[in-house]
């Protein structure tokens, strides 16, 4: 018997949601309301009346909006994206409000003017697999828009939603991306180089813990605009060595160099630091710290602010703000912390294991803790990278989902928003990736690895003339990286796959004897050589790829790396000319 009528209908149900709101308003209350509230007006609630679309509800800083026309729904969200990319455009990091838009077309029960059920759950859910600026839409959206909208997609496959029974297939809408901008010589500028502290205990248990504090002041002075800093592996290579600044200065191309000790005793330590201007060869500040261990956080920001303001004396207010923010502020997660970084910091699989337990240990006691949730992510994508894993699939997604949750806790965070753009790359979601690694860029403009991995996303997804400067840039950024050979292989494969054939043998070539033991360095190579008329030595090439990793050309034409056909097939004829019919 029933006991009620239940009104149902069918709508088309979009979702948005401000991306990293919360911290928005931490740092500046008023004025992100302020913005929030004028991109509601204009273009937000303008468009939505403009397409005939109901707003439901409010929720937090989101919108539930239903249309009667699925077309209606995505042009709406088109619009409105577009036009906050402009608006967007000319303000600063810290003052963006960003939106993530989901899109799905379902049965609805109505409650008045509420509606409900598995509908609108469907789009909530869609909502946060969205990119920044982007729209994700269920395939029953796409049935209905794609012969009458001019928009392209990008296929995610199905997806498991939360409390949802069953998987949605899902596609990512890619909108007109405004041209990257070459990055800004960031090198004209006067460089930082800060050199590992000594460990003055005596105690070689205390090393993490010494080197973890010199890899958070790297990343603290990452954060000014003003001024580039010398990425953490390149000064690193100078560790237990004789330090001569004016040597180690000249090498990095850096100007200023701080040097210094850490000693470590119970609840107390003693911090000693120098700032040398090695242009002119003189001391410009030393100074000496004796502190009990919880005001650490407070001593590292004591630290960076001096030397931003010898370095750069025009310091924004904003900028300070932005450093001046620590990942926790309890000792003793940010203790397991340094220990992770210490074990990720050694490649290897094992380490990448015990780092993973140490990230853990911290968000056991710090839950909201962003920095461990990257290096979670980040221990992942190394053991992807060295081949370390059973199930890549199972990786990747592991890789995405612990940096999805560092951003939505400190959308600040360039490392987090590096390690979901690489989570994206490799699942081969270019555009996702790009507005990630872009972001991971804006965050901290020092960070030489997010350079290289937007140069090298821009390339595969067929913009290889963009992504050359990002990757010439990181390799400025990062000079004596150990295993920078990639970098330079990646440089020389977008210099080929921009048929640059020159510049590609060139770079490829200082990879190869740089380091011998990475296969793409030689397919690359073969390519080149086979396009400048040189079989012979292309042969030789590739009969050292197969040497070095065998089977890996037969798995590169498998894998058709490149998202156009046409540079997927430049590649294998290169291949095919070099010999590689033999290693299929």
């Amino acid at each position: 018997m029933v006991k009620g009528h239940v009104q149902r209908k069918l709508a088309a149900i979009l979702v948005a949601d401000a991306v990293g709101y919360s911290s928005l308003m931490a740092s500046d209350e008023v004025g992100t309301h302020e913005r929030f509230k004028s991109l509601r007006s204009d273009p937000i609630d303008t468009k939505i009346a403009e397409h005939q679309g109901r707003i439901v509800k409010e929720i937090g800083d989101g919108l539930l909006v239903e249309f009667a026309s699925v077309v209606a729904a995505v042009q709406c969200a088109v619009e409105i994206q577009e036009a906050l990319a402009e608006r967007n455009a000319d303000r600063p990091d810290h003052k963006r409000i960003e939106f993530r838009i989901g899109i799905h077309l379902g049965d609805v029960i109505v409650d008045g003017e509420d509606i409900f059920g598995d509908g609108v759950n469907i789009a909530a859910r869609l909502e946060g697999l969205a990119a920044p600026g982007g729209i994700a839409i269920s395939a029953d959206v796409r049935r209905q828009v794609e012969k009458k909208l001019n928009v392209d997609f990008e296929d995610i496959g199905e997806k498991e939603l939360k409390n949802i029974s069953e998987p949605v297939h899902v596609y990512r809408m890619k909108l007109a991306l405004k041209a990257i901008q070459k990055p800004v010589n960031v090198l004209d500028r006067p460089a930082v180089a800060v050199l590992p502290f000594l460990n003055m205990s005596g105690d070689p248990e205390q090393d993490y813990f010494v080197d973890g504090l010199t890899e958070d002041i790297i990343t603290a002075l990452s954060h000014w605009r003003t001024f580039p800093v010398i990425a953490r592996n390149s000064t690193f290579t100078y560790k237990s060595s004789a330090v001569d600044v004016r040597k180690i200065a000249r090498e990095l191309d850096a100007r200023f160099v701080l040097e210094g000790g850490v000693r470590k005793a119970a609840s107390r330590i003693r911090v000693t630091a120098q700032l040398i201007d090695a242009a002119r060869g003189h001391h410009v500040w030393a100074e000496k710290y004796d502190r009990h261990l919880t005001d650490i956080f407070e001593l590292q920001d004591e630290l960076t602010q001096k030397i931003a303001a010898v370095v750069e004396p025009a310091i924004t207010r904003a900028e300070t703000r932005r450093m001046a923010v620590p990942g926790t502020k309890n000792v003793g997660a940010w203790d397991y912390y340094l220990r992770g970084l210490g074990l990720a910091h050694q490649f290897t699989g094992q380490a990448h294991k015990q780092a993973r337990d140490m990230f853990r240990r911290a968000l056991e006691i710090d839950p909201a803790y962003s920095q461990a949730y990257t290096g979670i992510a980040q221990t992942y994508l190394q053991e992807i990278f060295l081949k370390q894993v059973d199930d890549h699939a199972a990786a990747v997604s592991k890789v995405v989902d612990a940096a999805k949750k560092a951003v939505s806790l400190d959308d600040s965070d360039s490392a987090a928003h590096l390690s979901l753009g690489l989570g994206y790359m490799w699942s081969g979601m270019h555009d996702a990736a790009i507005e990630e690694v872009q972001r991971a860029i804006d965050c901290n403009p020092s960070n030489a690895l997010a350079y290289v991995v937007l140069g090298n996303v821009l390339d595969v997804a067929g913009r290889p003339e963009e992504g050359i400067p990002f990757l010439e840039t990181g390799l400025r950024l990062n000079p004596l990286e150990p295993r920078m050979h990639y970098a330079m292989t990646w440089l020389g494969g977008a210099y080929l796959n921009a048929r640059r054939y020159a510049d590609a043998l060139a770079w490829l070539q200082r990879a190869a004897s740089r380091r011998s033991d990475y296969a793409l360095t030689f397919l690359f190579l073969a390519v080149c050589l086979t396009n400048l008329g040189k079989r012979s030595a292309a042969e030789k090439a590739l009969a050292e790829c197969e040497k070095v990793e065998p089977g890996f050309t037969a798995a590169f034409v498998r894998w058709r790396a490149y998202r156009n056909d046409a540079d997927n097939d430049h590649m294998l004829k290169g291949i095919r000319d070099a010999g590689g019919d033999t290693f299929n």
